[in-house]
């Protein structure tokens, strides 16, 4: 399993990629009023789509997208809160 994520983390979201088999699964992390949300029903079906993918190995990708998504959420909550007390909370 490979992942690489893409530098693009701003105030809108993030992207990066989960490569495993043959197949390539895009997750985009959008931000919402303090929550985030991921194109999940395109993730699913990509899992879905690959007849490789075990349903072991199917509950290991959601976990690590699960974790994934927390680690970016967290780092942009982060990065957030430097940039308002840095500008005065503007």
């Amino acid at each position: 399993m490979h992942i690489s994520g893409q530098d693009n983390i701003n105030k809108d979201g993030c992207s990066y990629r989960i490569s495993i088999a043959q197949s390539v699964i895009e997750v985009s992390l959008r931000w919402e009023d303090g929550f985030y949300s991921y194109n999940e029903e395109e993730v699913i079906q990509t899992i879905n789509d690959d007849n490789r993918i075990t349903d072991q190995l199917k509950l290991s990708i959601y976990q690590c997208i699960d974790h994934m998504n927390q680690l970016f959420y967290s780092s942009h909550a982060i990065l957030s809160e430097g940039l308002a007390s840095e500008t005065g909370g503007r």
